[in-house]
Parts: C-alpha cells; sequence; structure tokens
C-alpha cells in the first residue's frame, strides 16, 4: 500500500510539471507574407503592400479622398488572430485614422468590411501604434475601414498581425510581440487529472483495505 501511494505522488508531482498540451510557438507578424489591396491608389500608384513590408515608415499605403475608404490584406489561410498592431503616418494629419475600424473574417462581401469588428480607432495621436487584442477571432481577411458617408483618406505606414493558424492546437504562447498581452489560459487538462488522482490520495491514506468504504476504484487510473 505504501509503495502505491509513493507512485501515485510521484505520477501527481510529474503532472504539475508537465503540460499535457502541446509546446506553444512564438508568434509571427502573418501580414508579411499576405497579400494587400486597397479601395483605391492615391496618385494611381499602388501602395497598398507598404502597409505590410516590415517598415514603419517612410512608406505608407494611401487611398484618395473618398467616402467609406478601406484596406485589406489576405493572409492566404484562416488564422486565429490574436493581436492586431496598426501605425499610420507621424508627419501630418494624426486624425485621419479617427473612427477606423478593424475587421476580420472570411468573407469578401462588401470588400470584407462586414465581417466581426475586433476594434475601433477612436482618437489617434500621430506615430502612436494602436494595439488591438482580437482574442483569437478566426479569419483569412483584415480589413481597415474608415465607414460613413463623408469622404476621408485613409493611410497606413503598417499593419502586423500575430496569430496562430486555425487548424493548429498549440495554445498562445504566454509570452507575445511587444506592445501586446494576453492572459494565459488554465491547463484544462491537467487540472481534470490531477483533482481526481489527489482526491483518490486522499482517499487511499485515510481508509485502509479493512475499511468498508475502501473500494478497489481508488486504483484506477482516469481515461
Amino acid at each position: 500500500m505504501e509503495s502505491l501511494i509513493v507512485l501515485l505522488f510521484v505520477y501527481l508531482l510529474f503532472l504539475g510539471t508537465h503540460s499535457l498540451e502541446p509546446e506553444g510557438v512564438s508568434l509571427q507578424n502573418v501580414a508579411l507574407s499576405g497579400v494587400a489591396s486597397e479601395s483605391s491608389q492615391y496618385g494611381g500608384y499602388p501602395r497598398a503592400h507598404f502597409a505590410i513590408d516590415g517598415k514603419k515608415k517612410p512608406s505608407c499605403s494611401h487611398s484618395v479622398y473618398e467616402a467609406s475608404p478601406w484596406w485589406r490584406v489576405d493572409l492566404l489561410d484562416v488564422y486565429r488572430v490574436i493581436t492586431v498592431n496598426i501605425t499610420s503616418r507621424a508627419d501630418c494629419c494624426p486624425g485621419r485614422l479617427n473612427g477606423a475600424e478593424i475587421r476580420i473574417g472570411n468573407s469578401l462581401e462588401n470588400n470584407g468590411i462586414i465581417n466581426t469588428r475586433c476594434g475601433v480607432i477612436y482618437h489617434h495621436l500621430g506615430e502612436e501604434t494602436h494595439t488591438f487584442q482580437c482574442n483569437e477571432m478566426e479569419g483569412r481577411y483584415i480589413t481597415v475601414v474608415i465607414p460613413g458617408p463623408y469622404k476621408k483618406y485613409l493611410i497606413l505606414c503598417e499593419v502586423e498581425v500575430y496569430g496562430l493558424r486555425a487548424d493548429t492546437t498549440s495554445p498562445v504562447p504566454s509570452t507575445l510581440p511587444p506592445s501586446t498581452s494576453a492572459s494565459k489560459k488554465p491547463d484544462s487538462n491537467s487540472s481534470n487529472i490531477l483533482f481526481p488522482l489527489f482526491f483518490n490520495l486522499h482517499s487511499l491514506v485515510h481508509h485502509s483495505p479493512s475499511s468498508p468504504s475502501f473500494s478497489s476504484s481508488f486504483l484506477q487510473f482516469p481515461d
């Protein structure tokens, strides 16, 4: 009996220090390998790709002066989006991004602006980079749009998208890129096993085989 208790105790220690889920992977800016497009091209020159070139300056995407200008990146696969960082130009017109919305989803209907909204830029301050926690929203398309009937420019110097492929089973890493954060999810699988084993061990210690309440079921490991 004592040897059995020792074995169970060692097993509990092992579970407490080893996750039953796969190791997390470091988050990458998946927008860098995407394909960008926009509602219009200022000066007739294609600039959409400037927002995913990995450089926050000096090049930026730039729409014409129009109602509901939008910019979109196709991630080429469905991702669980953790965070989106948006940076606009710092040398001019800090208010131009006010009201911009970040939309995430798999639909291209109405240029993707009907997809689920992750966040809104209510007050833009120049070169400030806005970080939006999207809580693992799934989608292939990330769209930035300034909705409304009034004409505006949409200028984006960099859009960073951090996430994991939707078909991966990897948990969200506890360490995220700069300016981002996320709550570490509890290891539900470990807790589901640890609790019954602890209960069973407690029962073994406080009951003897001669006791009416003792049962061989205490020796069974959970599935």
